[in-house]
């Protein structure tokens, strides 16, 4: 029964870490199969995500409109994005998949992946320093 907070913050930290796995090879798998074509940024609209918490931080976020074509057919689609490096006449890469063309992705920035993946390393490691330090305090 002593353990009950280690095994919760384990179990949290788990769920997390499985929660980035699936995206991941969600995402690999869709780059996998995708075609792509080039698109042009036709807007950035900037929104804030405002909590009546008044203890919660806000969030911003960032609508970017792309127009492409895909065999002569003209399509219009945003994509969500927590940052932005876009500005409106830019040319950018999209993926799609054949037959769902309006479904699309950009490639993605490899340093998101690599900052959550060291974040999950960190709280491991955390998580077993924890222990050790919870631990051998107990036993003295």
């Amino acid at each position: 029964m002593k353990k009950i907070p280690e095994m919760i913050m384990l179990a949290v930290i788990l769920i997390f870490f499985t929660a980035h796995i699936v995206k991941t090879v969600s995402y690999y798998s869709f780059m996998k199969n995708a075609d792509s074509t080039d698109a042009v940024v036709t807007k950035v609209n900037e929104y804030e995500d405002i909590s009546n918490d008044p203890d919660e931080i806000s969030r911003t976020y960032y609508v970017v409109e792309v127009n492409y074509s895909v065999n002569g057919t003209e399509y219009i689609s945003e994509i969500k994005r927590d940052n932005v490096r876009l500005g409106v006449n830019d040319i950018v890469t999209v993926y799609y998949l054949t037959g769902d063309e309006s479904n699309i992705r950009l490639e993605k920035d490899n340093k998101g992946t690599f900052k959550t993946t060291m974040t999950f390393v960190f709280l491991i490691g955390f998580m077993i320093f924890y222990t050790f330090i919870f631990t051998r305090r107990k036993k003295k």
